[in-house]
């Protein structure tokens, strides 16, 4: 089997952390990149996560994951903090992966909990604390957008441009829910529908402010617009390490309902 960098890429950055996998006679058999994701706001503990991704015949997962891992440890090195290395295994993978992942080192379990809440429950006793404004926006200026997507990139690690955005803008209900401080955005989300399901993405407060009612508040303000739009439910996915967001859903009435996806991980 032969293991090498991917050629062909959109960009340089991708080629660079992603493995391609071919037999002996040159045909693909498939990849695995690393994501690298650097998020101090977000990841506290750990700000640095790169993520591998596995594609293609199970024939060269083996192999692949020891690559994509050992190029994963030397991307750790280089960072100044603590950091964490996280396999996404999609279902069907984990008994294929089984014995390499605990070979190389990933002893960790994680996964993206898909958390659900009614919301026709009675509403959850919280208020404004002191400080803060509540904004609800559709991200219709342009500035504004362009401001959104910079911050979004920056503290999610992701590489989401105006096109990505301009799509969830197109969905039913979309909305975007703030709360602003006096030295700018302390806590944000957008949301929109799927059928009489809102859904939450890119939740996030400002470290200042959590513990404090700032979360809760953020949810209790959007479900009264929820329930003005006539939706019955809500659901967020959230990565289970990131505890400040699993214990802010869990304050606004969410619960677990399954793992999206499971991520085997290892710390440095």
């Amino acid at each position: 089997m032969i293991i090498r960098y991917k050629k062909r890429a959109q960009d340089v950055h991708t080629a660079a952390n992603t493995f391609e996998a071919y037999d002996d006679l040159e045909s693909y058999l498939g990849e695995a990149s690393v994501e690298d994701a650097h998020c101090p706001m977000v990841f506290e503990k750990r700000p640095d996560v790169f993520t591998i991704r596995l594609l293609g015949d199970e024939i060269a997962y083996d192999a692949l994951l020891g690559a994509a891992t050992a190029h994963a440890l030397l991307l750790a090195k280089d960072c100044e903090g603590r950091s964490c290395i996280r396999v996404e295994i999609l279902p069907g993978q984990q008994e294929r992966l089984a014995s390499s992942l605990e070979a190389l080192g990933y002893g960790g379990k994680s996964a993206v909990l898909r958390m659900a809440a009614s919301l026709e429950r009675p509403a959850i006793d919280t208020s404004l604390p002191e400080g803060l404004t509540p904004v609800r926006d559709y991200l219709n200026d342009e500035e504004e957008r362009a401001f959104y997507l910079e911050c979004t990139n920056a503290l999610f690690g992701a590489r989401k441009d105006a096109a990505w955005l301009e799509q969830m803008r197109e969905l039913p209900c979309f909305s975007r829910f703030l709360l602003v401080d006096e030295h700018g955005v302390a806590g944000e989300m957008i949301t929109w529908a799927e059928g009489s399901t809102a859904v939450v993405e890119n939740l996030w407060v400002h470290p200042d402010w959590r513990g404090k009612g700032a979360g809760r508040y953020l949810m209790e303000f959007a479900r009264a617009y929820w329930q003005e739009r006539g939706l019955t439910a809500a659901r967020m996915d959230v990565w289970s390490r990131l505890q400040p967001a699993v214990r802010l859903a869990y304050a606004a009435g969410f619960a677990p309902v399954e793992a999206v996806v499971e991520y085997p991980y290892m710390d440095t």
